[in-house]
């Protein structure tokens, strides 16, 4: 038995190896409401990412929880944060951008971000939306992502509208490539890491508490062997 206490599992999907003969297929083990949902999405690009974050949940809840695939209901709060009916210990988050889908499963509280690095005016964006700390600390255009996904991770744990925008709270620099949130001029117990070996993305993971990450590069051959595994009723 996995030590799942403080570990949180991130599952990585490249959509450059998606491949489109499968979409159909692979949709099949989702549930007719979610395949009604995702067949609504015009752009094949907006398809893909759905589909696969659905699949991507179903595995790792499955291989690090041991919860079978037709027990699983993914479902979300009015601020748009997934959570798994029936299963409340179970914490889970969805981020996707540029070639890249991502999954956090935990025990605990958790959000996760990617942005691809695009060109952009970072000083405006920063200066409009960051908190004069956290424009202190950019220097760079990704310093501006780590600073935009890291934020974003914490917003996703929360899973809340902040109508008071991203200068809510602000990011206390905490190490090289980690951050803690400051509220109210008082340090809070969440703690987020930035990573950016992902080939033009940066990624960020926001915890209530100390973290221990598994990451798994995820292949579309990994997704089919899993499931059609699971069709044949191996490991149900």
């Amino acid at each position: 038995m996995k030590d799942l206490k403080n570990k949180i599992f991130i599952s990585l999907f490249s959509l450059n190896k998606a491949e489109t003969r499968d979409q159909y297929k692979l949709s099949r083990f989702l549930s007719l409401n979610k395949i009604n949902k995702i067949s609504k999405f015009r752009f094949d690009i907006d398809y893909n990412r759905s589909l696969y974050a659905e699949l991507l949940v179903l595995m790792s809840l499955n291989k690090n929880f041991g919860l079978k695939v037709n027990s699983i209901n993914m479902l979300y709060n009015d601020a748009g944060k997934p959570y798994i009916k029936n299963y409340q210990n179970l914490n889970l988050s969805i981020a996707h951008s540029g070639s890249y889908v991502t999954v956090a499963t935990s025990l605990f509280a958790v959000g996760i971000d990617i942005e691809v690095k695009s060109k952009i005016n970072f000083q405006i964006i920063s200066d409009r939306y960051f908190t004069e700390e956290e424009q202190s600390y950019i220097k760079s255009r990704t310093d501006f992502y780590k600073v935009w996904t890291a934020k974003e991770s914490y917003i996703k744990l929360r899973g809340v509208c902040l109508k008071d925008g991203l200068r809510y709270f602000s990011l206390r620099e905490n190490g090289k490539n980690r951050f803690i949130v400051k509220k109210n001029n008082l340090l809070t117990q969440y703690y987020i890491r930035c990573f950016e070996n992902y080939k033009n993305h940066i990624l960020s993971v926001c915890s209530e508490q100390g973290m221990f990450y598994e990451f798994k590069n995820v292949g579309q051959t990994d997704i089919l062997n899993f499931f059609f595994e699971k069709k044949r009723g191996i490991k149900c």
